[in-house]
């Protein structure tokens, strides 16, 4: 295998969750946002399930279905709301600047658990990335106590997606990658509808019509393609050469505004934008040997 496939699958990954994050803010007053996460959600684990399927049955140990649906649920369920939530009484500058903090907290956790070593690459890497995020977001005063709140749910989001990163991986490097994610994304999908739900969050109601192809977009390219992408990913490398890439999120987020919603070009993104990039190079930066035995590995 390619070597610099993973880490080009998780780009792609990441920058179609910046157009979903675009596509999003077009239809955001149309379409209540709980309702509008559960139908991404939604769309997304029906086509990973006809993909899994179309492949054959899912098949895992039984001692494993319990632990990868709580992965599932950890993920697909309570991170969405408590990402929601964070948005409440923060910025979506903010967050998006804590939530950059997860390939730093990936790491630390992937070595703390023996599953990584640090080096300085992937220290350097990881604060490049964090770095050209907060060169794009403007953080702005905030709300006081409210925003130091929201920021505090945020981080603890980035906690659950760094979890997320290691726990899952043994799981994708075990199984099939589709259908590792498929259960994942079924079982958190489950609890999230019904939780919301019984909690009167969830409002059942059709979307306007005009709204429905966006709402595709989302859940397809922007939501059941790039989670497969990235968990395939996971399932290649290491968690925190794959986590590296969160950060093309918010600045695919950025240039696609100024391109489609006409919103403007700053310096700050075109410094953020280059930071980003070589946070993801420096981090993936290996000698020719590391990737003469990653060849014979996977090949």
């Amino acid at each position: 295998m390619n070597p610099y496939l993973p880490i080009t699958a998780a780009c792609v990954s990441t920058a179609l969750g910046g157009a979903m994050a675009v596509a999003t803010r077009a239809i955001v007053e149309q379409v209540d946002p709980v309702l509008l996460g559960v139908i991404r959600y939604g769309i997304a684990a029906v086509c990973l399930l006809a993909g899994a399927l179309y492949l054959g049955r899912m098949r895992f140990e039984r001692r494993h279905y319990l632990p990868m649906a709580l992965i599932g649920i950890m993920f697909f369920s309570v991170f969405p709301i408590g990402f929601s939530l964070a948005l409440k009484y923060t910025t979506a500058a903010q967050g998006a600047l804590v939530l950059s903090v997860m390939p730093i907290l990936t790491m630390l956790m992937a070595a703390l658990f023996g599953q990584e070593v640090i080096t300085r690459v992937k220290v350097a890497g990881a604060f490049l990335v964090f770095a050209g995020v907060a060169f794009v977001v403007e953080i702005g005063d905030g709300a006081g106590e409210e925003a130091m709140l929201g920021n505090v749910i945020m981080f603890a989001m980035a906690v659950i997606g760094a979890a997320f990163n290691l726990l899952a991986r043994p799981y994708l490097q075990t199984y099939d990658q589709l259908q590792a994610t498929t259960w994942f994304m079924v079982s958190g999908w489950i609890v999230m509808f019904v939780a919301t739900l019984l909690t009167g969050t969830l409002t059942l109601e059709v979307p306007p019509a005009e709204t429905w192809w966006v709402l595709i977009f989302i859940g397809t390219l922007g939501g059941a393609i790039p989670i497969f992408l990235f968990n395939w990913a996971l399932g290649h490398i290491e968690a925190t050469l794959v986590s590296v890439c969160l950060g093309l999120n918010p600045l695919t987020a950025a240039v696609l505004g100024m391109l489609m919603l006409s919103e403007p070009v700053t310096l700050p993104l075109m410094i953020g934008l280059v930071l980003v990039l070589a946070g993801i190079v420096t981090a993936n930066h290996r000698p020719k040997k590391v990737y003469d035995h990653f060849d014979r590995e996977f090949d």
